[in-house]
Formats: C-alpha cells, structure tokens, sequence
C-alpha cells in the first residue's frame, strides 16, 4: 500500500502529532507499506529521505511554516497514493481537498487538536462565539469531503459533534512504543538533576505555554510543596511560558524544588521520565497525549484535570487520579501520592497495565485496517 501523510509541519517540529506520525510511518514500512508525507518547512530544503516531500513554506515561527501549495513533483507524488491521511484541517486539508478529492484519492482526517481552546489562547482578541461560529462553519463541510474520520477518544467524537460534524467518525486512539519503557529504572541518574533517592519526583513533559495550563500547575506545586519538602517538579521541554515560569519559581524560592531540562531530543524523554514518581498535567486542551501514554508504559501514575482526552486515559484510582480545574484539587492529590508509597505502587503497576490499550503495534493495525476498508469501499463506488 502507498500511504501518503499530509501535516503543516514535520521535521521543523517536535510535538505529539508529528510523533505519531513518525511512529506510525516506522510500523507502517516495517509491514512492508511505502509511506510519504507531506509537510513545509523552510527554503530549499535538503531532501535526504526520498519518502519526505517537504515543500518550502513561509515561516511563522522558528519551526512552523505556511504553504499555499507543492511543487507539482509532489503533487503528481501524492495523487498515487491509494491513500491520503490529513492531519491538520486548515492548510494541509484544503490542499488534500484540492489536490485528491476529485481525482478520486481516498482521504482519511485525524483530528488532533481542541481547536476551539487554542483559539482561546492564541486569538485571546477573537470572541469565543466568533470563533466557535468558524469552527462550526468550516470543520463540518471540511469533514464530509473526508472517506471517514478518526477521533483519537470517544470524547473528542462527541466533542466534533457538538461542532457539526456528521461526517463518519471511527475513534482509533493514539498508539506508543511502550517496549521502550519496560527495563528502564533512571534510579542511578536522579543525582545528576539533584534528586535524592527519597524525593517524590513529579514530571511535566510537553510543551511550555500557555494551552498546557502550566500556571495552574505550578500553583498546585507550590501548595504541595509546603506540606511535603520531599516533593520535586522536573519539567522536559520548552515554550513561550517558560519564563514565566522561572520567575514565579524564583519568587516563591523554590529553585531547589524545580528543575528545567528546556527541550530535550525525543530519545531522552525515556531516561527522563525513568527519573520520576507521578506524571502530572493541569492542561484541558488535550485530545490523546502521547507522553501521558508514555507515563503509563513507564510505570507511572497519572495526575490530571478531568476533561476530554485526559479522561479517556486516566481512570480514576486505577492507573491516576483527575481532579477539577483547581490548583488547591491538584495539590491535594500531589500531596496524597508522595505521603502514600504502597498507592504509588499500586497505581504504578495499573499503569504498566493499562498501556498496553496503547501499543503503536495494536493502534498502526487498526489505521491499516480502516485503510484496508476506506480503499475498497472507494473501489466499490461507495
């Protein structure tokens, strides 16, 4: 089978989706399928890897990119795919719409994103019903042009439905390499990011702005913190927040509580996360973290804020706890799993448990099987 993989952006940027895209294209060209994916990036780039069509676009950050369209190489390159996965709605999907749709490619769409929160954060100007209104307007009519839709958690579904969306949705989760994470201990390595045997070490791993609902979260620290001065934070990765967040920990003296990596190649977040106790995130906006999966395949409990995406991983005193929007909720928790070893164990060893739902081998098989279906059904004229 030829896959084609349409994104924004690809090399240019380290994130959740462009991770299960590489993921799933490794499992994929192990099975024997051919996969290239589409992406911009900056000028006249070296192109390396054959199976990699990035188009030069223009840049909006140091890593992300805008395209108007591809060289026609790629153009005739994607339209023999036998099949086309779009993995953001607004410039890769209207080029998919453009480029495949009437030549009869089939196109798959993977919704990633709570696209009505990052609105929120990043057009704080747009009115939320503006931005609703648009969503409403485009995501529905994007959709039907789709052969089928893929919610990675039954809440995200209903999240799409509530915007519209009557397309046909099929929920596949996200998938991991959790083989990674089975032998790793991290203990001989807690010293070098000044951590003792006996600290509870909490780990925030992802991106540092303001969408991941930080500030929450180091409010929650800083109250835990006070009760319990075994309690740590180490935070891998790097954002637009990051200073923010320095400088809070620097004005409530908890710089010898607090450690930054800054952003770190994908290989050490296994070191890293073998470092520490419990995952914990504040953020609302997720659709299916892959480090929160990532957290459970190490063994690690999960500490979140109850809200789509989230609670369809963590299930409550089971593999995590999810608690309210609330720094004091949080904190209480935090507090909970650092005085309680035997829970920590307990919820740890569920955890383990509970990844294997997530296995990139298990989710890469269901993608290939509703390639399998989408293709057939297109053959047959439905």
């Amino acid at each position: 089978m030829r896959i084609g993989v349409m994104a924004d952006v690809y090399q240019t940027h380290l994130s959740g989706v462009t991770n299960h895209i590489r993921l799933n294209k490794e499992y994929f060209e192990g099975q024997g399928h051919q996969v290239y994916v589409f992406a911009f990036g900056p000028k006249n780039p070296t192109r390396q890897d054959e199976s990699l069509c990035i188009a030069p676009g223009l840049p909006l950050t140091h890593t992300y990119y805008w395209g108007a369209g591809y060289p026609q190489e790629f153009v005739r390159l994607l339209q023999s795919m036998d099949i086309v996965h779009v993995h953001h709605p607004f410039v890769s999907g209207r080029l998919a719409v453009k480029y495949c749709h009437d030549r009869g490619v089939p196109l798959v769409f993977t919704n990633h994103t709570r696209y009505d929160l990052y609105l929120r954060y990043y057009l704080p100007w747009m009115p939320p019903r503006l931005g609703e209104r648009y969503l409403k307007s485009y995501l529905p009519g994007f959709c039907r042009t789709m052969d089928c839709v893929i919610s990675p958690s039954q809440s995200i579904k209903q999240v799409l439905q509530t915007w519209g969306v009557d397309a046909n949705i099929r929920v596949i989760p996200n998938g991991v390499n959790t083989g990674l994470y089975k032998t790793n201990t991290g203990m001989l390595n807690r010293l070098a990011y000044g951590f003792r045997k006996e600290d509870v070490v909490l780990v925030y791993v992802g991106r540092v702005s303001k969408e991941k609902n930080l500030r929450t979260l180091f409010e929650a620290f800083r109250i835990a913190a006070a009760q319990n001065e075994r309690i740590k934070l180490l935070v891998v990765g790097d954002g637009p927040e990051r200073a923010y967040l320095a400088q809070y920990v620097l004005t409530h003296g908890l710089c010898d509580r607090v450690t930054f990596t800054g952003q770190v190649e994908y290989e050490r977040v296994v070191d890293l996360l073998a470092l520490a106790d419990v995952f914990v995130t504040a953020s609302i906006s997720e659709v299916m973290p892959l480090t929160l999966i990532e957290a459970l395949a190490a063994g690690m409990p999960v500490l979140g804020v109850a809200s789509p995406g989230i609670s369809d991983i963590v299930q409550d005193g089971f593999n995590g706890f999810t608690t309210r929007e609330d720094a004091q909720c949080l904190a209480e928790k935090i507090v909970v799993l650092a005085q309680d070893t035997a829970l920590r164990m307990r919820l740890s060893f569920q955890a383990r448990q509970s990844a294997q739902c997530y296995t990139v081998e298990r989710t890469a098989a269901q993608l290939l099987s509703l390639y399998t279906e989408v293709i057939a059904a297109r053959q047959a004229g439905r």
